[in-house]
């Protein structure tokens, strides 16, 4: 009997377990392979749209390197014009520098020195070829003017006001800095100095410039014609040349002058502002007494 139930599981009821066991299997495989083939459907559409755009962007870098090619000849027909201008115009500048009067070249020499001049001039301070004629600069000094009583007055102004909303200061210190400053106001005042006189002296010094410079422009010119006969040669006197050489000499002159008036004007500045050294001395000795 035991045999009989044996042979019947080996042949009937196992042959039955394993056919169930393999019909689950090639589901399972049957599902991979529908997944597979849909994962491979996806990746085809995706190579599809890589390779549209990897095409597109190939089409593009050609037409960047059409351009390119294009742009690069284009300059190079533009050198080429260029250099062949450069060469042209080098050859006419010769010529035309060849074409110079030898008048001109020895002039050279002596319109470089002058440049020169007016060149250091302007280094030391003076600004242009166009010079103060009206004396201006003297009368613009009153505008800056020292005034040590009014310098005194306004400080001591300040600080009764910050005292009065902050009580920094000693009152009675400030009034009697107030009184010290009324009775030094004579001390403190500057002589009046008449800058409009000043002014006139100026222009009248500039107007015996003026006829120094004719008498020292004509000196020199003679001076060139003549150095030039000693060397047979004949030498021009441009109109320019005439123009930038009396130029150059009367911003000599009216440089040297400026310098005189506004030395005057700094000299007067400073002997006013001195007043107020003994003044500030009395006021600080009375702040500090032991200092």
């Amino acid at each position: 009997m035991v045999g009989v139930v044996v042979f019947g599981y080996f042949y009937t009821v196992r042959p039955a377990f394993q056919l169930q066991v393999l019909q689950e299997q090639t589901a399972e495989l049957q599902l991979a392979n529908e997944s597979a083939k849909q994962q491979l459907a996806r990746t085809k559409v995706a190579q599809n749209i890589a390779e549209a755009k990897l095409a597109e962007t190939n089409q593009k870098l050609i037409q960047i390197h059409h351009e390119r090619d294009e742009l690069a000849e284009s300059l190079s027909r533009e050198n080429a014009l260029a250099t062949e201008t450069i060469k042209r115009l080098g050859k006419q500048t010769e010529a035309q520098s060849e074409s110079l009067v030898s008048a001109q070249r020895q002039l050279l020499d002596v319109a470089f020195s002058l440049r020169l001049g007016v060149a250091a001039l302007r280094r030391a301070g003076w600004p242009s070829s166009s010079t103060d004629d009206d004396g201006k600069f003297i009368l613009s000094a009153r505008e800056h003017w020292p005034d040590p009583f009014a310098t005194f007055s306004e400080t001591l102004l300040q600080l009764e006001s910050i005292n009065s909303r902050e009580h920094t200061y000693p009152p009675d210190l400030l009034i009697k800095l107030r009184e010290l400053l009324d009775s030094k106001r004579l001390d403190l005042t500057c002589d009046t100095v008449d800058l409009e006189k000043l002014r006139q002296d100026y222009l009248s010094d500039l107007k015996t410039s003026d006829a120094e410079v004719e008498k020292e422009e004509t000196e020199y010119e003679d001076k060139l014609i003549r150095e030039g006969a000693e060397r047979h040669q004949k030498v021009l006197i441009t109109d320019t040349f005439k123009a930038t050489n009396r130029n150059v000499i009367r911003i000599g002159k009216v440089y040297s002058i400026h310098v005189k008036y506004s030395g005057e004007i700094d000299a007067l500045k400073k002997a006013c502002e001195s007043k107020s050294e003994a003044v500030e001395a009395f006021m600080r000795q009375l702040i500090l007494p032991h200092h």
